[in-house]
C-alpha cells in the first residue's frame, strides 16, 4: 500500500488573497467626478384646470444630469426638491416647505457617467394662502436639497380667465 500525503492548500489561497489585496491597493482607480459638475433643469408638463377653467396645478420635473464620464456622489436631502413660485418682482408666492416638517437625513446617490435623475412633481398654481395665481408671467424655481445644492428654474404664464 502506497501511502499519498496531502498537502494543505490553505498557504496558496492565503498568498491568493493578499496578492488580490495590494492588487487592488496599488492599481489605479478612475478618478470620480467633482459634484460640482452635476447639472439641473426644470422641464414643465400639463396643466391641469378647475372647474372654473383656471390653471390650478402644473406638472414639474427637476432633473440632475452627470454630464462626465466618471460617475458621481452626491447627497440629497429630506425634502428633495423644494418649488418655489416666484411673480414678476422676484418675491416669492409659493413656498413648497411651508407648512412642511423634513427630515434632516442625507442619502447618498450615485449619479453614473452621463446619466440623469428625474424629481417629478404637481405643483399648485396659487399663492400661500391658497388663492389662484392671477393672470402673469411667473417663474418656477426648484432647488434640489443636496450637497452640492442645485437650482434651476423656468418661466410660465397663467392666461386671463376664459370669458364665461
Amino acid at each position: 500500500m502506497i501511502k499519498t500525503q496531502r498537502k494543505s492548500l490553505a498557504p496558496c489561497y492565503f498568498a491568493i488573497a493578499v496578492i488580490s489585496m495590494l492588487g487592488a491597493c496599488l492599481l489605479p482607480r478612475p478618478a470620480a467626478a467633482d459634484p460640482t459638475d452635476l447639472t439641473a433643469a426644470v422641464t414643465l408638463g400639463a396643466k391641469t384646470a378647475s372647474t372654473d377653467g383656471t390653471p390650478d396645478t402644473i406638472r414639474a420635473t427637476f432633473t440632475v444630469t452627470n454630464p462626465t464620464s466618471s460617475p458621481i456622489k452626491f447627497a440629497v436631502g429630506g425634502l428633495s426638491v423644494v418649488w418655489l413660485i416666484l411673480d414678476a418682482q422676484d418675491s416669492t408666492v409659493y413656498d413648497s416647505r411651508t407648512g412642511k416638517m423634513a427630515p434632516h437625513i442625507l442619502i447618498l446617490r450615485i449619479l453614473p457617467a452621463g446619466g440623469h435623475m428625474d424629481f417629478p412633481a404637481t405643483v399648485p398654481l396659487r399663492d400661500q394662502s391658497g388663492n389662484p395665481l392671477a393672470p402673469g408671467t411667473y417663474t418656477l424655481r426648484g432647488q434640489l436639497w443636496a450637497r452640492p445644492s442645485l437650482t434651476a428654474s423656468t418661466q410660465f404664464t397663467v392666461p386671463s380667465s376664459p370669458a364665461h
